[in-house]
């Protein structure tokens, strides 16, 4: 019934889902084009590298302007490397692809706890995250499977990235839905407040 949890849980699990089915499968994009393991397993490097940096960065962002733009930031900076990596036929646009792979899928994690955090009160907060995280980690899972059969049919990711960034897109628009609260005492699960009654 609550609008704002299934929008967590979708816009979240799509970014939890291309960010664990991209870099599962990053190393392959680059052997694919003939590169050797090692250019590959660079990648997969930066991409570390860039959510060490971009994690505590866009999670700071989401607290001192409007949430709903860094969330935005998160997937379309993934879509973009959808799209980057579908039309990839050399090693510096598997490159450019990686680095907007780095900025959304770092922002992923702390984005998801913000959106929670901003929108629940923190005594259900917990019971919250908790839900929320179990239904993200089904779809996060099913995503890498999804991209296995998908190459072993048409043997390309080509299709994979087009779905990936069709849904992105769509969860980017679904981002104006969400409603969040202006202070804490209109934060879902809030106690509201008791007024004094004068003698």
């Amino acid at each position: 019934k609550d609008r704002n949890f299934w929008l967590i849980v979708f816009i979240a699990g799509a970014g939890m889902a291309t960010n664990g089915t991209l870099l599962a499968n990053l190393s392959l994009f680059a052997t694919d084009l003939g590169e050797p393991v090692v250019r590959g397993a660079f990648l997969v490097s930066l991409v570390a590298l860039l959510g060490v940096f971009f994690s505590p960065f866009l999670g700071w962002l989401s607290d001192v302007i409007n949430l709903k733009v860094v969330v935005a930031i998160m997937t379309l900076s993934l879509a973009t490397s959808c799209l980057l990596f579908s039309t990839a036929d050399s090693y510096g646009t598997l490159l450019v692809a990686t680095l907007f792979m780095g900025v959304g899928g770092g922002g992923v994690f702390p984005i998801y706890a913000s959106m929670i955090a901003h929108i629940y009160d923190t005594r259900i907060y917990g019971q919250v995250l908790g839900a929320t995280t179990l239904l993200n980690s089904m779809i996060a899972a099913s995503a890498p499977l999804f991209a296995g059969w998908i190459f072993d049919v048409t043997g390309s990711y080509r299709i994979l990235f087009l779905t990936l960034l069709g849904a992105l897109v769509f969860f980017t628009l679904c981002i104006t839905l969400l409603r969040i609260p202006k202070n804490s005492a209109e934060k879902f699960g809030a106690t509201p407040a008791t007024t004094t009654v004068p003698a």
